[in-house]
């Protein structure tokens, strides 16, 4: 059974894998291809709109058989989509007109002291809110004001009256803002040893009021932008101002986790398969596979396959994929696929193998020790182990060695020769080997 699904699923991916190919989605009306080092950009429809996760969900067209398909798309904002939003909020003409359509938009910009007047941006020289803005106030002054644009005074305003009533607790560096009108401030308690710091939090309630004209200079464009792009842009804001958002290589087909996905596309009517009990159908699909990448960001891999069913009516609308981890079963495939060899009906038998002929015959059964045995006194005997013999020099005690050559080998007599060297030579050896020893004994006692 092993082999036949093996052999099933081979022939299935080499005849599928031969019509496999590349093509080209047809991108969406929005989307704008970067040049050189700028990303790409997309700029949400009016039927669309941008999600908590950063991402717009939108569609591209493609042509699967004639037919015109429509893929799913998702798109993630780049990391520098809050320079592009504070270039497109300093000229957008809704905020010149000082409406409130974009309250997420006006707060972001507002964050960093900026407000509108006379039909453009200043920036706040002091905290005093102007018309069509967020205005802070302390409890129990929500009629009678004042009002505050930011609510950073208040906050410094609450920390010095907590230190007046509490001496003791001296304030340590500005209070932190948290967004939203919240703000903690750290103290440090010098009624107690080492004086601990702790942090106290202050809130203060808000409302869209007008108020007094503010003091401000006009803003520019290259501060505007410095000071909000490396602030976290609200995800409201590219739904409230229309700008081309930048934004990283398409997730084709997401599912919900924003993973890619295949999807199967019927591209012709169901055949019934013959001698099928209950009756098969098989139809053709193509099977539609994300393989963009940077250089090409709305490429897909096109599949054809067969689909084998037994509903006669073929679905007409794309589906997504069988997960790659799915293994057909055996029935299903020999069902699709009954000509191929390995769903022929029989069975497989094994032959038995020949009996195996000895490749050598072993002729020193005890190996090189039963050969040395055998051999050792012949070997001895002989005239060349004499000769090494006598090569070995003659040493005495207090004299130099005397090194004879014996060139007396069987019939052939050369007689004996004196081949020592003088014995200075020997004297020199020994004073050479006890001045190395000295310094090896110095190198090691004392290094270098």
């Amino acid at each position: 059974m092993r082999i036949r699904t093996l052999l099933a699923l081979l022939c299935s991916f080499v005849s599928a894998a031969s019509y496999a190919g590349y093509a080209q989605l047809a991108p969406p009306t929005g989307w704008s291809a970067g040049t050189g080092t700028e990303r790409a950009t997309y700029r949400a429809a009016a039927n669309e709109a941008w999600a908590a996760t950063n991402t717009v969900r939108t569609t591209a067209a493609l042509n699967v058989g004639g037919r015109a398909v429509e893929v799913s798309a998702a798109m993630r904002m780049a990391a520098n989509a809050p320079r592009f939003a504070a270039r497109a909020l300093f000229v957008n003409p809704w905020v010149i007109a000082g409406t409130i359509a974009a309250p997420y938009a006006f707060e972001w910009a507002q964050s960093k002291g900026y407000f509108v007047k006379d039909g453009a941006w200043q920036k706040g020289e002091i905290q005093i809110c102007s018309s069509a803005c967020w205005l802070y106030f302390e409890e129990g002054h929500e009629t009678s004001g004042p009002f505050y644009a930011n609510a950073l005074p208040l906050a410094e305003k609450a920390a010095n009256g907590r230190h007046q009533i509490e001496p003791y607790l001296t304030r340590l560096g500005a209070c932190e803002d948290l967004g939203s009108g919240s703000f903690r401030c750290q103290f440090r308690n010098d009624a107690q040893p080492g004086g601990t710091p702790f942090y106290f939090g202050y809130g203060f309630p808000r409302k869209w009021a007008p108020a007094a004209d503010p003091v401000g200079r006009p803003a520019t464009p290259q501060e505007f932008e410095e000071d909000l792009a490396p602030t976290t842009m609200p995800w409201q804001v590219p739904n409230e101002i229309p700008f081309n958002v930048p934004v990283e290589r398409p997730i084709l087909n997401p599912d919900p986790a924003l993973n890619p996905q295949p999807q199967k596309v019927p591209t012709g009517d169901p055949v019934a398969i013959p001698n099928t009990n209950p009756q098969q159908y098989r139809y053709p699909s193509t099977t539609v596979t994300p393989s963009n990448t940077d250089a090409e960001p709305w490429r897909v891999n096109l599949n054809p396959e067969e689909i084998t069913t037994t509903d006669p009516n073929a679905p007409t609308s794309p589906n997504p994929a069988t997960p790659a981890s799915a293994t057909p079963a055996d029935d299903d495939l020999c069902t699709a696929h009954p000509e191929i060899i390995a769903c022929q009906s029989g069975s497989a038998t094994d032959t038995p193998l020949p009996n195996v002929p000895d490749l050598y015959t072993q002729k020193y059964p005890d190996g090189l020790a039963g050969v040395w045995s055998g051999k050792k006194q012949q070997l001895t005997g002989s005239s060349l182990v004499g000769l090494l013999s006598s090569l070995m020099p003659s040493v005495s005690a207090g004299t130099c060695p005397v090194i004879n050559l014996n060139l007396d080998v069987g019939v052939v007599n050369f007689g004996q020769h004196d081949i020592s060297p003088p014995c200075e030579v020997w004297t020199f050896g020994k004073w050479v080997i006890i001045i190395s020893a000295l310094l090896l004994a110095r190198s090691l006692v004392y290094g270098g």
